[in-house]
């Protein structure tokens, strides 16, 4: 299959998800996107997406924008004294929400509706949670060089791309770089995920940023206040390099091989309709 796609190529888990789970969306997103003109229903729909949430994301979307508002003052050479202007910025957040749910929410443009209750809940452990991040986070951060926060990385495998968006990455005076991930629910299975993890030292290793014994990822959980470091091998990120490579090759002889929109075959699952931001357009395509 011709396209414009192909400059664009590049694997991740949640673009193979979204092929998993509904092939037609990945058609629009990822492959009919780029072969449109400025201006089209698609373009338009991913500029509008791009500042929506899934409503079981909008906890965690929320807490790391406040915090991604420090790292931008700090990055700038900017005092951040507390905590105060990150929950002025989650109040106002969560009240704009309130307000214009089908502004902000998928499944609320979509038709569902949102509570003011379950609004109430999650702006109120938005609030605990920066208040714990300042509490007893922030100041370890401070006065560490900032690298990166919250931007897009690029690795090139075997002439394969692959883009990745760390929280933050710190370097300390004794030349330690460590890359943060801010975790919203120390609940869930896979919290520590030890692929991504991975991933953001292979980043660090062709970026240069330090060898493999000076390299820490670390994922701060702040629904409870802890923190957990990871640290990996050199086997294992080779073994790492391999895997996606290989995958992306699977992904882009897939794509390959279809002729268009039909051999993309639409989601039948409601819930997982419901929550995608292209549902409007596929009913009407």
């Amino acid at each position: 299959m011709e396209g414009k796609w192909k400059k664009w190529h590049s694997w991740s888990r949640s673009r193979q998800s979204l092929l998993d789970e509904c092939p037609r969306a990945f058609y629009y997103r990822y492959v009919k996107f780029y072969d449109v003109e400025y201006g089209h229903i698609l373009k338009t729909t991913k500029r509008m997406l791009d500042h929506m949430h899934n409503i079981k994301f909008l906890l965690g979307n929320i807490v790391h924008s406040a915090i991604k508002r420090q790292f931008d003052q700090l990055s700038r050479g900017r005092d951040v004294s507390g905590p105060d202007t990150a929950l002025q910025y989650v109040s106002r957040l969560v009240t704009e929400i309130q307000d214009e749910p089908r502004r902000f929410i998928i499944e609320a443009l979509n038709g569902k509706e949102i509570s003011q209750e379950d609004m109430s809940s999650i702006g109120e452990e938005a609030e605990r949670q920066v208040s714990i991040f300042f509490t007893e986070f922030f100041d370890f951060y401070k006065g560490l060089e900032i690298i990166k926060h919250e931007d897009y990385c690029k690795i090139v495998i075997d002439g394969h791309s692959f883009w990745l968006v760390p929280d933050l990455i710190t370097k300390s005076r004794d030349g330690r770089v460590y890359i943060t991930d801010w975790k919203t629910d120390s609940s869930y299975s896979d919290a520590i995920d030890e692929w991504q993890m991975k991933l953001y030292i292979l980043w660090a290793l062709q970026e240069g940023l330090s060898d493999l014994n000076h390299l820490r990822t670390e994922v701060v959980f702040l629904d409870i206040g802890e923190s957990k470091e990871y640290q990996t091998t050199q086997e294992e990120i080779d073994s790492l390099m391999s895997e996606m490579a290989e995958k992306s090759i699977v992904l882009f002889e897939y794509l390959d091989s279809k002729s268009g929109k039909d051999d993309f075959v639409k989601c039948e699952n409601e819930e997982i309709c419901m929550s995608c931001g292209f549902k409007s357009y596929c009913e009407a395509d």
